[in-house]
């Protein structure tokens, strides 16, 4: 077997006779071993579909009980057990005539497993033993858990939908719809949305040729299985409508002349690029971005201590231009989480943008397709500390001043450490692509216009002895 992976600390209530410390005993004649007899019963689940794990011991001819629970398999000792060696063991004296409780331990992870041993002895020393392991599953299907009234972005095309747990969205699953009302509560637009999941949360589109110019309200309704969760329990069907003038599931209004304030560099809508040098093995060579637009997520976001605003932006994986996407080479994602906040660089109040995805860690760009293998990678961006041996997560820009084409425009200069873009595997990190930090520059798309394309490296350069720190933070420029 193997060794125990995780002691769990688990909330208990125990309600016996008293706690102490079963003692060694001396060693007994046959005769005392064979009039011994205490009987240990333990009823515990084959399965846990709860967060709760529940089970009943009960003994008889017995004097001392331990018991633990465990996260994953392995090998007890089962006196160390009684003499309460273990963390989290849980040893009390029991009343000879007979005992009996259920405990109710919390803190089950859904697909994990766990294991439970239980010792019983007697007063001359005869023990009785019980173990099981028993896997834990989810059974509750994700439901809408934040708010129905949802905050627009994208001009009023998009909105986010937050559930219970983590889902997943796929074209195959049930039909995520869409109503639009007028301001006179008349149906004036309806289809089929495309919808994203990130995390805990499904981000949700309507087509891209809609546009609005007046006050509108729009409704979205799901079909059972709409999403699953990561164990593939479906959500329950959500038909929406308005009733008494009010919808009954996740809905947003969109004023177009209503003005979205938020950080006066940075707006909704208007279209950014990423310039600078970046080396796939075969030296430095120069690149632009194509235009991508921020889209406006919501404001006062507490990250850390700092209160931001939320955006999203197309993948800067689309430098490597139509070629390498279109032949599968690279698969950009459609959203960058993006953060936007005031501070201070160098003595300098400037504005500060983060590449940084607060949900999972590293910000996910996309995929791409390396090796003789023809391998899928998983894509991030992140910050090298070379050294240390340090991969952080996210880029970090602030706001300065930049001449070009005679004249003088805002943009932005990359802070930390060396950015890079990798693939992960594992704890070891493969290098995709080097960007020399003192180009590498992100400006308003108004001013640079077009892109260079990039070739895609066949096999990403590993870097040796890399602690890829995960930590969900949110680094703030010092």
């Amino acid at each position: 077997m193997k060794k125990l992976v995780y002691i769990l600390s688990l909330t208990i209530g125990l309600i016996m006779t008293g706690c102490t410390q079963w003692e060694n005993v001396e060693p007994l004649s046959p005769e005392a071993i064979g009039s011994s007899n205490p009987e240990l019963t333990v009823t515990a689940p084959d399965s846990i579909t709860s967060d709760v794990i529940t089970f009943t011991i009960a003994t008889k001819n017995a004097s001392h009980l331990a018991f633990m629970v465990v996260q994953g398999t392995g090998e007890v000792d089962y006196t160390a057990l009684l003499q309460g060696r273990y963390s989290n063991a849980n040893a009390a004296e029991v009343d000879p005539e007979g005992f009996e409780q259920t405990f109710n331990m919390r803190g089950a992870v859904p697909g994990e497993v766990y294991s439970i041993f239980v010792v019983a002895a007697d007063s001359v020393g005869v023990q009785k033993t019980f173990e099981k392991v028993m896997g834990a599953f989810d059974v509750e299907s994700p439901y809408v858990a934040g708010d129905p009234h949802l905050t627009a972005t994208n001009n009023g095309t998009r909105a986010t939908v937050t559930f219970n747990e983590a889902i997943l969205r796929a074209d195959n699953m049930g039909a995520i719809t869409y109503d639009v009302y007028d301001a006179d509560l008349n149906v004036i637009l309806e289809g089929t949305a495309t919808a994203v999941a990130n995390g805990n949360e499904l981000v949700v589109s309507l087509p891209s040729t809609i546009v609005f110019d007046a006050v509108v309200y729009v409704l979205l309704s799901f079909e059972e299985g709409a999403v699953e969760d990561l164990y593939g329990n479906k959500m329950a069907a959500i038909d929406n409508y308005l009733e008494d003038g009010l919808p009954n599931g996740p809905w947003w209004s969109y004023d177009p002349d209503e003005v979205i304030e938020t950080d006066s560099f940075f707006r909704d809508g208007h279209g950014y690029a990423f310039v600078g040098k970046i080396n796939l093995g075969n030296g430095m060579q120069e690149f632009g971005g194509p235009i991508m637009p921020l889209t406006y997520v919501e404001s006062n976001v507490a990250i850390g201590e700092v209160s931001a605003t939320a955006w999203t932006m197309p993948s800067i994986l689309n430098m490597f231009g139509e070629e390498a996407i279109s032949s599968g080479a690279v698969t950009p994602s459609e959203e960058v989480p993006a953060y936007t906040y005031a501070s201070t660089v160098n003595g300098q109040e400037t504005e500060i943008i983060s590449f940084f995805d607060k949900t999972n860690g590293f910000p996910v760009l996309g995929t791409m397709i390396l090796g003789q293998n023809n391998q899928t990678y998983t894509v991030y961006a992140a910050d090298y500390d070379e050294e240390a041996g340090q991969v952080y997560p996210g880029w970090d820009f602030a706001v300065f001043e930049f001449q070009g084409g005679g004249k003088t425009f805002d943009g932005c200069a990359f802070i930390g450490k060396s950015p890079v873009i990798i693939t992960i595997d594992g704890n070891q990190a493969g290098m995709v692509a080097e960007i020399d930090p003192e180009a590498f520059q992100f400006h308003d798309g108004d001013i640079l216009m077009g892109s260079s394309k990039v070739d895609v490296l066949d096999t990403p350069v590993v870097l040796k002895n890399v602690n890829v720190n995960r930590e969900k933070v949110f680094r703030i420029a010092e």
